[in-house]
């Protein structure tokens, strides 16, 4: 039992094997990057990723958080541009009983190198613009605004939005060019829409408020700059 990575050339009857490990965990444990450069593999001893440019040959290796033997590693994921890993485990204690950060985010490259480690209660708990220029980490109680890799690595939120009992839904726009009616390509080259977060908001157990969405962008986060209540809907 193992995962195989298959080439598929026109013409050829039976695809070439590029790749074999080992087994991992379930379907969901293996996940490519979106550039295709990097796939991860979730097993026994951690987050092992493997290179496809360098001939499926291991990258590195991403431990569990925890430090023990065997992986508390329950999921992860790539950010958009591969830059880093991000690694979510089983919430867990230390001999004191102190909780140990159980989301850890990783350079990824030979000598990989950390760069945070939180503790998080949900999962996925981290979403980026595709340029990787903005992430978001829904905490307990708010929803932290991070520029970049840089600023997570910094550990100060560029901001963040109140969110009493926690985001159970959220999404960050693409951050993609803006255009005008007027603008042709060549125009608006160089120009960009800001970021916005969508934040949705659960009705309140016992309260006479609906459920809704508040659209934030990240350059203002003190209010949401629109607001659609959705009084039928209790999660997203």
């Amino acid at each position: 039992e193992g995962v195989e990575v298959r080439g598929l050339a026109a013409g050829c009857a039976e695809p070439e094997i590029l790749g074999s490990f080992p087994g991992v965990h379930g379907a969901d444990s293996a996940a490519w990057s979106a550039d295709g450069r990097w796939l991860g593999l979730l097993g026994a001893r951690g987050l092992h990723v493997v290179s496809a440019n360098n001939g499926y040959e291991t990258c590195c290796e991403l431990p569990s958080l925890a430090g023990e033997e065997g992986s508390y590693l329950r999921g992860f994921h790539f950010s958009p541009l591969g830059t880093v890993a991000v690694c979510y485990e089983l919430p867990s204690a230390n001999e004191d009983g102190e909780a140990i950060p159980n989301l850890g985010v990783w350079r990824v490259g030979p000598a990989p190198s950390p760069v945070t480690a939180l503790e998080c209660a949900s999962w996925p708990a981290m979403k980026w613009t595709e340029d990787e220029s903005w992430c978001c980490l829904n905490m307990r109680d708010e929803l932290q605004v991070f520029a970049g890799i840089d600023g997570l690595e910094r550990g100060v939120p560029d901001g963040s939005i109140a969110c009493e009992g926690g985001a159970v839904s959220f999404e960050i726009s693409r951050r993609c060019p803006s255009r005008g009616v007027d603008q042709d390509e060549e125009q608006c080259a160089g120009q960009a829409a800001p970021a916005y977060i969508a934040l949705f908001v659960p009705r309140r157990r016992g309260g006479g408020d609906s459920a809704r969405c508040d659209i934030y962008a990240v350059t203002d986060l003190s209010a949401p700059c629109a607001s659609q209540e959705v009084s039928q809907a209790d999660t997203a």
